[in-house]
């Protein structure tokens, strides 16, 4: 699993997994998590998720080695 930060107030999780149905599981407890969060200190806030997964041949590459700046290259 890998956690980086794109831009100033985003975050990408990266993780293989074998089983859709634990995944499907561990994004909607975030995502209710994310939801309850209304402040850090004291300050309002609010957390907005988006989710996708990569099945197959795409999964594969955008974890092989450099496979994620191919695929951003050939898409932007």
């Amino acid at each position: 699993m890998a956690v980086g930060r794109i831009q100033v107030c985003s975050f990408v999780l990266i993780a293989a997994v074998s089983h859709l149905a634990h995944l499907k599981e561990a994004e909607h407890a975030l995502e209710r998590t994310a939801q309850e969060l209304t402040d850090v200190d004291g300050i309002p806030c609010r957390i907005a998720m988006e989710s996708g997964i990569a099945y197959g041949v795409e999964g594969q590459e955008f974890f092989s080695a450099g496979g994620f700046w191919t695929t951003h290259l050939r898409t932007s």
